[in-house]
């Protein structure tokens, strides 16, 4: 799941493409995007670990944060969208 645009993401997407038959989910600009979740739209992965997407334009517009909780623990996925000006 790609946070944001970036061309350095780009070599981390084809392999996984080749052997594996995986959406990618991200933003709508992303490379190979088969997926832009909706803002605050929740999906599952893995065994149930619910996830919502929670739209952070910053340093890219299609910029995405992921809250990921698996019962009682949480964690976010925020690319680079903490830093001051989106980095």
């Amino acid at each position: 799941m790609p946070s944001r645009t970036s061309w350095g993401y780009l070599p981390l997407t084809r392999p996984q493409l080749k052997h594996y038959s995986i959406p990618i989910i991200g933003g709508k600009d992303c490379t190979k995007v088969t997926k832009t979740p909706s803002h605050g739209e929740t999906f599952t992965v893995g065994d149930g670990i619910k996830v919502k997407a929670l739209h952070t334009p910053c340093h890219t517009q299609d910029s995405i944060c992921y809250l990921f909780e698996d019962g009682n623990d949480r964690a976010v996925f925020t690319g680079d969208t903490l830093f001051i000006g989106g980095g």
